[in-house]
């Protein structure tokens, strides 16, 4: 009777062990459903069931990304029409999105593999090197052939300023770190985000160094002028200008890839004093702020800021972007002399803070074909990487002049076995 028992103890664990296999993790649990459009992005996050505050120390991720994608900061980008999970790989608790909308041109029937987090590649031949015949290289090829220079310059090359006003130099074109620097600091002084401050009367000349060139703009400070208190009735109702210039912003477009960078916006030409600002859709001031021209985001995405002075309105459109990674580590790409070379993981790499409508501005590029191959997504708010070889690859998505890149780690196989 014993051994019979036995036998049976050890015929149920056998089948418990082919049933559930080893390492294998529980489906997330969702919490909830929420409803998207395509090209629409929401940011969200998990509530801390002990303390009622937000889950700290979330690790997002999505089953599927070609449906929509999730950055480390809880904004999801809907892409295609269909629906997915998006979770905390941590406590494994998660929100199911569901996609609507119509889905972008589908691309080339030849084009390479998957666009989920975890898809298997089922044409390993896209991962031939250069030279063959494989379509797969050459679909990677074209879409790297599409990479523009970007010409480096600074937006303003002369600059007039009164005593204590500013304003705002850019290096457009530069993804690297700027060093400014001014050759009087007692005339006019620029700080390390390009804000040049007018001190007294006299002439400097503001610099920004990048890659070991130098672009220069001339700074003239002149004495700030007292308004014209005896201006007739049809000039002061009417005028819209201060010392004899126009009045406007000093930036009518900023594009930035790092969300704590602030942003110091001058209503040039106009009493600071009488100058209100506000955000253009009152609905982002949880996302963004503005205090006396001075912006601060906290998610990425495309706001716009206004100005108001005399009864007219200056707008400034603001692109806050990124790519949903800023480092991917654990792709594998098995060799021909391995026996899994039909497991070579893809997945997808998208952008976040970018409306759809402008997606086609985007321009995207990949460091090293011979580490992955990359094919330019539906509507060209991603891009699909397939392994080719072990090493380290940059994908780089450039927007109106500035870059954001995602560095890719692959893991090469050569097993025999």
């Amino acid at each position: 009777m014993k051994n019979r028992y036995k036998i049976l103890v050890l015929l149920a664990a056998l089948a418990i062990a082919f049933i559930i296999p080893a390492g294998a993790k529980a489906e997330p649990t969702v919490e909830r459903t929420i409803t998207l459009t395509v090209g629409q992005s929401k940011t969200i996050g998990l509530p801390d069931n002990q303390t009622g505050g937000p889950l700290q120390g979330v690790v997002w991720a999505s089953q599927n990304s070609s449906v929509a994608s999730i950055d480390q900061g809880g904004t999801i980008v809907a892409v295609n029409p269909g629906s997915t999970i998006v979770y905390d790989t941590n406590s494994q608790r998660g929100v199911k999105v569901v996609v609507e909308g119509l889905p972008t041109p589908t691309p080339a029937p030849d084009a390479p593999v998957t666009g989920q987090n975890t898809g298997t590649v089922t044409n390993p031949t896209v991962n031939q090197p250069t030279g063959s015949s494989s379509t797969g290289t050459t679909v990677a090829s074209a879409a790297q052939t599409v990479v523009k220079k970007t010409k480096i310059a600074l937006n303003k090359k002369k600059v007039t300023l009164e005593v204590k006003s500013k304003t705002k130099l850019k290096l457009n074109g530069a993804s690297g770190k700027v060093k400014w620097s001014s050759s009087k600091k007692k005339i006019a002084t620029v700080t390390k985000k390009g804000v040049v401050k007018a001190r007294k009367v006299g002439k400097a000349v503001v610099t920004a160094k990048y890659k070991n060139k130098k672009y220069k703009c001339k700074v003239t400070v002149i004495k700030k002028k007292k308004a014209n208190k005896t201006a007739n009735t049809t000039t002061t109702t009417t005028s819209t200008t201060v010392n004899n210039g126009p009045v406007k912003l000093s930036e009518e477009v900023v594009v930035i890839t790092d969300k704590n960078e602030s942003i110091q916006l001058t209503l040039l030409n106009a009493d600071p004093g009488k100058v209100t600002w506000s955000l253009k859709y009152p609905e982002d001031d949880k996302k963004m702020s503005v205090t006396n021209g001075l912006v601060k985001i906290k998610i990425n995405g495309t706001y716009g800021v206004v100005a108001e002075y005399e009864g007219k309105k200056y707008e400034c459109k603001i692109y806050c972007f990124n790519l949903a990674f800023n480092n991917i580590d654990g792709l594998v790409y098995y060799s021909k002399l391995d026996p899994r070379f039909n497991e070579s993981q893809g997945m997808s790499v998208s952008i976040s803070g970018i409306e759809m409508a402008e997606w086609d501005k985007i321009t995207w590029s990949n460091s090293s074909s011979s580490v992955i191959s990359m094919e330019v997504g539906q509507g060209n708010g991603f891009v699909n990487i397939v392994p080719t070889g072990g090493g380290t690859a940059t994908i780089s998505a450039t927007f109106m002049g500035k870059t954001a890149t995602c560095t890719v780690n692959v893991k090469q196989s050569d097993a025999t076995l």
